[in-house]
């Protein structure tokens, strides 16, 4: 299943929200590439881009797991 989401997430914007927390759902797959949303989507965390032409709302964050990412809030 992780190969199967890693090749869509290549060509398509991929997510994974859950109500779990976003740590114990990055847990579960551990996919850099792809968008977390924890907590029901009240804690969401994006791969890092190349661009920096970041939205308007996103900060960027250091995550224990991932790294730099963008930090939706």
């Amino acid at each position: 299943m992780r190969a199967a989401i890693a090749k869509v997430a290549k060509y398509f914007p991929t997510a994974i929200i859950s109500g779990r927390s976003r740590d114990k759902v990055y847990d579960f797959a551990i996919l850099t590439d792809l968008y977390y949303a924890g907590s029901h989507g009240m804690d969401i965390m994006g791969p890092v881009r190349e661009s920096s032409d970041d939205p308007p709302n996103c900060i960027r964050s250091t995550d224990k797991q991932a790294g730099l990412g963008l930090q939706i809030s």
